[in-house]
């Protein structure tokens, strides 16, 4: 049996924060990533992430960030649909964060020619977790 190679492969977004600190020279670190199937979801996530910091950035910035996660959000959903990444910084008193997504593909993992194919299945799958309860 042959596999097609073209439905092997799922079409798909990562996201990705990363933290800077320019007083110390420290390059970009990553702190967080989120994969999504869907570019709304990307963005979504970026959105979520900027929310939970919007009122500790500096006044200017904090009206971009607010302007961007109201309307301008919708630009960038549909850049990242079409094929191109995008990003968007949040600077604070010594430290800088960046929110970059980009489209990628996801190749399944398969094992070697002739190998048999390992299923994996979540242990409390099939148990009866009633009987647990029960008397």
């Amino acid at each position: 049996m042959t596999i097609q190679a073209a439905s092997l492969i799922h079409r798909g977004y990562r996201s990705e924060c990363r933290s800077m600190n320019p007083a110390t020279g420290e390059g970009p670190e990553l702190v967080a990533l989120h994969n999504a199937t869907d570019a709304a979801q990307a963005i979504r996530w970026i959105r979520h992430g900027l929310g939970t910091i919007l009122y500790t950035v500096d006044p200017n910035e904090h009206d971009h960030l607010t302007r961007w996660m109201a309307s301008d959000h919708a630009q960038a959903v549909a850049a990242l649909t079409g094929g191109q990444p995008i990003t968007i910084t949040a600077t604070f008193p010594g430290s800088h964060l960046e929110w970059t997504a980009r489209p990628v593909l996801y190749l399944p993992l398969l094992p070697p020619p002739g190998k048999p194919v390992i299923r994996y299945t979540l242990l409390c799958a099939f148990t009866n977790r009633r009987s647990e309860f029960s008397e």
